[in-house]
């Protein structure tokens, strides 16, 4: 069964502000030419007001396009994703090949065939050429809204095999952009709040408090 996780965010800045809510990109081999970070909740916080999260540590599949060529800004969002399944020392993981039609990104049925403990596969036939806007990569639930969101995403290469090994752990950062927009989290003053379940001291632990104040610094508990 998923281990389900809690986040709880409390905003003490002093200011009404929307904030965004981001999963860490897995590590992504072989390493694409890009790769992007999307927006996995964003929600408007009033001063003083709290928001919480759930989510478990169930991984999506995810395959979709991109409206135009992908880069911070450009919003993604609908596409297929499907339960990954993640390999272990004894049992392999997920492995679904991607194809397209008319237009459209989707699963076949999952192979499971993935090797590497930890992660999940995917495989693309050769449906499509390089520059049409398709995509590879992971999808996270929203179990707020009951939809699967994008939230790290490469484009896809035609004939091609990518391995995906997700973590627990999450970024937040005070922002307008919408579930599924590509974002640089690392860059400009974003300056987000990191939430681990794998690591240091939120490993082992289920739940995690937030609060930002009003120099914008992010305070994490876990318990």
């Amino acid at each position: 069964m998923p281990t389900t996780y809690t986040i709880n965010f409390n905003n003490n800045s002093n200011s009404d502000s929307t904030y965004a809510f981001f999963v860490k990109s897995p590590e992504l081999s072989p390493t694409p030419g890009s790769y992007f970070s999307n927006v996995w909740i964003s929600q408007f916080v009033p001063n003083g007001a709290t928001f919480d999260i759930s989510t478990t540590d169930q991984f999506y599949a995810w395959t979709g396009t991109s409206p135009e060529t992908i880069a911070p800004g450009v919003k993604v969002k609908g596409g297929d994703g499907k339960p990954a399944n993640l390999a272990t020392v004894s049992e392999n993981g997920s492995d679904y090949p991607m194809t397209t039609e008319s237009g459209a990104a989707f699963f076949k049925a999952d192979l499971e065939d993935g090797k590497k403990a930890g992660s999940f596969a995917i495989q693309t036939d050769g449906s499509f050429q390089n520059g049409q806007n398709y995509l590879v990569g992971l999808g996270q639930l929203d179990l707020n809204n009951d939809q699967i969101v994008p939230v790290a995403t490469a484009p896809a290469q035609p004939g091609f095999g990518y391995t995906f090994t997700p973590v627990v752990k999450y970024y937040v950062a005070e922002t307008v952009e919408a579930l599924g927009t590509v974002v640089e989290i690392d860059a400009g003053n974003l300056e987000p709040g990191t939430i681990d379940f794998t690591n240091g001291p939120g490993q082992g632990r289920t739940t995690a408090n937030v609060t930002v104040d009003h120099f914008n610094h992010f305070a994490v508990t876990y318990q």
